[in-house]
């Protein structure tokens, strides 16, 4: 868990400004030392297939971390903090709004609207977008651990596709596509 500190280290001043910045824009080295996504130093081939649809979910990727979550999730400790709760609250707008009943379009639709929610609803946006571009692969939304919500394009049980199943995490901060 993080947590962040308006001002200097130290400073204990009243009259602070917090200013807010975007966690789409934060990058941490230390993710980068995580070995998730890596095969021992490995270099995989792919087919063309496979890295183009890998290709696509990276820029759908984006495309749902800087346009459709501004604040980041509202689960999150130092989105909630860094947003001036406005993280927290578009959460929780969306959660009151969006009926898990309602059709596919409709919930995201709602989730547009508010703008926020948590890994379920990051997964959510990805899985219509991929289900859109990707029509002759499948496309399925896995729920990792009963805590984690998770995109894979390409059924891993078929022979032909087996490892080289896309798994695409969207979770802020840990954007990643993996085969």
């Amino acid at each position: 868990m993080f947590r962040c500190f308006a001002g200097p280290s130290g400073s204990s001043s009243t009259h602070s400004t917090n200013n807010y910045v975007s966690l789409s824009d934060a990058h941490d080295s230390r993710l980068e030392s995580l070995s998730a996504g890596r095969r021992n130093g490995q270099i995989i081939q792919v087919s063309a297939a496979t890295f183009d649809t890998m290709s696509l979910a990276h820029n759908i990727l984006l495309k749902t971390a800087h346009e459709t979550f501004p604040d980041g999730p509202g689960n999150q400790e130092a989105n909630v903090w860094m947003s001036g709760g406005r993280s927290w609250m578009r959460k929780e707008m969306c959660r009151s709004r969006v009926d898990e009943r309602a059709s596919q379009d409709q919930q995201i639709k709602g989730i547009m609207e508010t703008g926020s929610g948590n890994c379920g609803e990051y997964a959510k946006t990805v899985f219509a977008e991929l289900q859109r571009n990707q029509r002759n692969v499948p496309v399925f939304k896995v729920l990792e651990s009963y805590q984690h919500s998770l995109v894979i394009v390409g059924d891993w049980r078929d022979r032909n596709t087996g490892d080289h199943a896309v798994v695409v995490d969207p979770w802020q901060g840990l954007k990643k596509v993996h085969t």
